[in-house]
């Protein structure tokens, strides 16, 4: 396996592990296995549900509200307190064996699950179950979104308690609540804050209500896992063509984002990324500067200014603001990886700053992360830009992570005649062999 960071919003770098392609076909399949006796997953709900809870008139003004989260959730979930929810949930011993003793190759130490996978979503609500049951079983009124928990208490020495009892009940299971995530507050002060963000959005709100409340249904929700194709979203695009977006409007959105203005910051995370999601397909672009500043800003809003990009249609523009993107001074490893991913979906020969992308992308096959390396390595020989013995350094240096992948850059740039290298690594492995096969016939 290898480990890569993504920036996460406000709490510094997450780390994501990028496994094998075989040991991720299993760990897929294990939990596809399971899944049909699993419980619903908590992400299937709206996050702005888990938001408002305990804020209605229902609720006794006098309530307090306990707010908490746990941290680092993925990175210290124990196999054996997984192992036996599942088994609890799924009767699937067979299954829930194979999947622990899979965990266990991945994680010696035998806590920690992979991140941004599907899977590991699904099975992590199963184990994050426990610590919610014991909740509702000490007599809170407890509602979840993730790993992100919300009960009401009676007074505030409830709600300390209530923090208490979390705390202890999160160790058992090998978990600890996240510093400066906890708060209890009164439900009064709670639906000033949801009041306080609505009246600070009035402004927009007023000149484009219908294009706004889209937003508001679009929006990407909590904590969204970003993958190097959204591919799937074209029916929602294509239907969405057919609307007539208020441009002027919904732009004033984005451009106060870009200015990053204090008293605005839960109007511009709340509405920001749908606004820029639903400004995709309008007739005009919008201001590269703005969309620079923010991702400079806060560099986890790449990928969704990122996916902007690869929905326009003005190539040199995109060129030219890719290569400004690239010239920000923090790039994680995922950042890299998204950039080289849009560079690798425009057009050739469109802008002169193509040059300048090119040059940039061969000082990554110098990356210290090998996943880096490998998609420097693909977009390179798709473009004809990488000699056959960086190419043969680069598989050289690969472990499993992305030793496949090499391969069907090796089959890329030796087409229909296989060189020396090309015969070599096609000899390496079946799964090699595949991998070049399909590279040599590989059509952009």
């Amino acid at each position: 396996m290898e480990t890569i960071t993504m920036p996460k919003r406000g709490h510094g770098p997450r780390p994501i592990t990028i496994l094998p392609p075989e040991a991720r076909v299993l760990y897929e399949a294990l939990v596809q296995e399971l899944e049909p006796h699993l419980p619903a997953s908590s992400r299937d709900i709206d996050i702005d549900e888990h938001r408002k809870f305990g804020t209605d008139d229902s609720v006794d003004p006098t309530k307090y509200i306990v707010d908490f989260d746990i941290a680092a959730f993925y990175e210290y979930v124990d196999h054996r307190i997984l192992a036996e929810e599942l088994l609890m949930q799924t009767m699937n011993s067979s299954a829930v064996s194979a999947l622990n003793d899979l965990l266990h190759a991945m994680f010696p130490r035998k806590i920690g699950i992979p991140q941004a996978m599907q899977p590991s979503h699904r099975i992590s609500d199963a184990y994050i179950q426990k610590l919610e049951r014991q909740l509702v079983r000490k007599g809170f009124s407890v509602h979840r979104y993730v790993d992100d928990f919300r009960l009401i208490a009676d007074d505030q020495s409830a709600a300390h308690d209530a923090i208490e009892y979390a705390v202890d009940m999160a160790r058992e299971i090998g978990l600890v609540l996240a510093d400066g995530k906890t708060k209890l507050w009164p439900k009064q002060r709670v639906k000033e804050d949801i009041d306080k963000i609505n009246r600070a959005f009035d402004e927009f709100r007023s000149q484009a209500e219908d294009e706004l409340w889209a937003v508001e249904t679009e929006r990407m929700g909590y904590d969204d896992e970003p993958f190097f194709d959204d591919d799937d979203d074209d029916d929602d695009l294509a239907a969405q063509d057919e609307d007539e977006i208020d441009f002027a409007s919904l732009s004033r959105v984005i451009e106060d984002w870009s200015r990053g203005e204090e008293p605005m910051r839960g109007v511009h995370a709340h509405f920001g990324p749908g606004t820029l999601k639903r400004l995709q397909s309008a007739t005009s672009r919008l201001e590269d500067d703005w969309l620079v500043k923010i991702t400079e800003r806060e560099p986890i809003r790449l990928y969704e200014v990122i996916s902007y990009l690869r929905r326009r249609s003005e190539m040199d523009q995109n060129w030219a603001a890719l290569r400004r993107l690239t010239q920000l001074p923090r790039q994680s490893p995922w950042a890299k990886l998204w950039m080289v991913g849009l560079a690798g979906q425009l057009a050739a020969g469109a802008s002169e700053h193509e040059r300048e992308i090119l040059d940039w992308v061969k000082q990554l096959l110098q990356d210290r992360h090998e996943t880096v390396r490998a998609e420097a390595a693909w977009f390179l020989s798709r473009r004809r830009s990488i000699s056959m013995e960086e190419l043969a350094e680069i598989y050289m240096q690969a472990s499993d992570v992305t030793r496949v992948g090499v391969a069907a850059c090796v089959g890329s740039l030796d087409g229909n005649t296989a060189s020396t290298v090309g015969k070599a690594i096609k000899g390496d492995s079946k799964l090699c062999n595949a991998a070049y096969n399909w590279g040599s016939t590989y059509v952009d």
